[in-house]
């Protein structure tokens, strides 16, 4: 059939073409013979460019919901009419999509039907989306007008240009487009040959420079961030060179903000990323080299955060061929700004701020010493940071961290000793990241992770033995991620995976079971790591010795070695002795006999067991119970009060029909939600 679309859910049977487009000697054809280059979500479909026969080749765009009924060619044009080469599309909303070709803007829900061309003859080009003041502001050329501002509601009649700046055919090129408060900010060109920043209300009366930093000599602008009263942003100016400026709106309110590095030389104010009320962003100065800088708006608010490597030296590496070494929105985590830099001493290391001096600080040393543990790929994923580092012992390995320096660590050694598994295309795919790697068997292979060592693995080994796959530019679309592979045979070609197939770290915990993402978030925080040979065994009951293990880990206490006095059936070496001897420390059990002092680690834990020790190991003391939450636990049944505790806290809802089944085991399953529930473990 040629070349062709095809899904695969991992078996042979479920690998199937999708549909076959051209049924004659040509095949589709994808841009540049790069079909990963292509790929783009519309919604809950793929999306890309196809020629279908013809002397001419016409690409145009075709979209897929990884069905054959599904696959279909979006829009059609006349060869020689010029390609439909969708150059970057937004979601507009209520199933809506913006699609900017270089034929202009278009509209659509995924459909032939549904899809319109908006201000057809007028607008020719669209770019640089930005939702703002109810509507979309972008970037739009007009032959009559060239490059000036646009805006739309996704209707053809609602799309217009909001003025013309530069005036005639000549461009403004309006960039930089960033809301600030009830308005909307950007870099323009006026009737001057130089660049100045503007503001619009959306009209054109509204729509007005801010030239009061030195009028008609600002002559680029870098970037613009709003931090809600006033907005930092980076502007060239004769007297100071490229430095950081500040507007609040006004052309008074518009001025140089701090010239860091003094005189007509630049600082390079670069890589602006928001943390909370400042902005940091990188810069250059003579005496500190290329470091991190912060702004709160106000000059004396402007800072160095640290000069990470003392004197003129850099720290930072704004050169290298790895963009994780440039600070970037995506590498923050909760609340703080994860970077590369060397310190002259530990070597390239990673480091984080909060944008404080006293917040900024080397996180860790991975490969200690002075060896660098190079981290890369900085991906952000299910609240955990995923990257790449070598600690000098085990090669380029995955690593991820939560925040913590006990919660960082490598999650696996994909290729055994000090071999390397060029992890590379690190892409974050809902909770877990995808990427491919070669574990010295496979060859360069489809690969995934939730941080945990059990949720590390092989997907699939596309091209079996050692010969690489080499899969990249993984697209999250709806149910499915796509991706290009060579399976050996075809050469690259489209693939799917269904994403709920990617999800599952055990066989027998599908993506839709119902304590999938507390099994899930219990692996991850190290809790678990199932029952074996890849399951979890969710509806097998839990015993008492289990619990003990479980609960600690949950709580996230360690517990001291055990003596092997406590229980006459809990004796020095059991495996769960520290946690049960530590659970009876605390007072939280006493055991199933006092005389003899027995535990009875193998029995199974009953839902009235597990309220109890929840609630002490809480360090809760409920109060009297008062009979009425479940029907089949009266106010004088021996664990009542621990029950209604559990229930006032959200933690249990019972079994159903108003009961608690107090008697019953509890599985495995539901071992995992009361703990997850219990001490907040944070979910998928």
């Amino acid at each position: 059939h040629g070349m062709e679309i095809w899904k695969s859910d991992g078996t042979a049977a479920g690998t199937v073409e999708v549909k076959d487009v051209e049924t004659v000697a040509s095949s589709v054809f994808v841009l540049n013979n790069h079909l990963f280059f292509n790929f783009s979500h519309l919604g809950s479909r793929l999306l890309w460019d196809a020629n279908v026969g013809g002397a001419a080749i016409t690409l145009n765009p075709w979209v897929s919901d990884g069905t054959a009924a599904g696959t279909a060619q979006l829009l059609s044009l006349d060869p020689g009419n010029g390609d439909l080469i969708p150059t970057s599309n937004f979601p507009l909303g209520g199933g809506i999509d913006l699609l900017a070709s270089p034929t202009g803007l278009w509209a659509t829900d995924g459909t032939p039907a549904g899809t319109t061309q908006l201000q057809p003859g007028t607008l020719t080009s669209a770019g640089g989306f930005t939702p703002a003041l109810g509507t979309v502001f972008f970037t739009g050329l007009d032959s009559s007008f060239g490059y000036e501002l646009w805006k739309t509601d996704g209707t053809s009649a609602g799309t217009q240009r909001v003025t013309d700046i530069a005036g005639g055919s000549a461009s403004s090129e309006p960039n930089q487009l960033t809301p600030f408060g009830s308005t909307l900010l950007f870099s323009a060109t006026g009737s001057s040959p130089y660049t100045q920043l503007w503001k619009t209300d959306g009209t054109g009366a509204g729509t007005t420079p801010l030239t009061s930093i030195t009028p008609g000599t600002v002559n680029y602008i870098q970037w613009i961030t709003s931090l809600g009263s006033v907005a930092v942003f980076a502007c060239n100016l004769p007297a100071s060179g490229m430095e950081v400026c500040v507007t609040d709106g006004t052309p008074g309110g518009t001025a140089l903000l701090k010239d860091i590095r003094s005189g007509t030389a630049s600082s390079d104010p670069l890589a602006p990323v928001r943390l909370g009320g400042v902005v940091v962003f990188t810069a250059f100065d003579d005496a500190t080299g290329q470091e991190l800088w912060a702004s709160d708006g106000t000059a004396a608010g402007t800072i160095l955060l640290k000069d990470i490597n003392p004197g003129a030296a850099s720290s930072l590496d704004l050169n290298s061929v790895s963009i994780s070494y440039v600070p970037s929105p995506a590498n923050v985590l909760g609340g703080k700004l994860y970077f590369i830099a060397d310190d002259g001493v530990h070597g390239r290391e990673l480091w984080r701020t909060d944008g404080t001096p006293a917040g900024t600080a080397l996180f860790m040393d991975l490969d200690p010493g002075a060896g660098s543990g190079d981290p890369a790929q900085l991906t952000v994923a299910g609240g955990r940071l995923f990257f790449v580092a070598d600690d000098g012992v085990h090669g380029r390995e995955l690593w991820t961290s939560d925040g913590t320096a006990g919660g960082t660590h490598m999650v696996e050694d994909i290729a055994p000793g000090a071999g390397s598994p060029v992890i590379q295309s690190l892409t974050a795919i809902g909770s877990l990241v995808l990427f491919s790697a070669d574990d010295g068997v496979h060859g360069q292979e489809l690969w995934r992770s939730d941080g945990a060592a059990v949720g590390t693995f092989l997907v699939q080994d596309i091209a079996p033995g050692a010969t690489p796959s080499s899969p990249l530019g993984f697209t999250d679309a709806g149910s499915d991620v796509f991706f290009a592979a060579n399976d050996g045979v075809t050469g690259f070609e489209p693939w799917d995976v269904p994403k709920a197939a990617l999800l599952a770290t055990y066989q027998d915990v599908p993506a839709g079971y119902f304590a999938w993402r507390f099994i899930e978030a219990l692996t991850v925080r190290g809790v678990t790591g199932g029952c074996g040979n890849g399951d979890f065994c969710p509806g097998q009951p839990i015993t008492r010795a289990e619990m003990a293990v479980l609960l600690l880990a949950a709580r996230g206490t360690p517990p001291p070695p055990a003596t092997g006095t406590r229980f006459d059936d809990v004796p020095l070496g059991f495996w769960a002795g520290p946690w049960i001897e530590e659970l009876a420390r605390e007072g939280v059990v006493s055991g199933c006999s006092a005389n003899p002092p027995l535990y009875c680690p193998g029995n199974n834990l009953t839902r009235a067991e597990m309220a109890v020790l929840l609630t002490l190991a809480r360090g809760e003391n409920p109060p009297p119970a008062t009979g009425t939450r479940f029907g089949d636990v009266p106010a004088n049944y021996w664990a009542a009060r621990f029950i209604e505790k559990l229930a006032a806290d959200g933690i249990t809802s019972g079994c159903g029909g108003g009961n608690f089944c107090p008697d019953l085991a509890v599985t495995r399953g539901e071992m995992a939600v009361f703990l997850a529930t219990a001490f907040g473990v944070p979910l998928p």
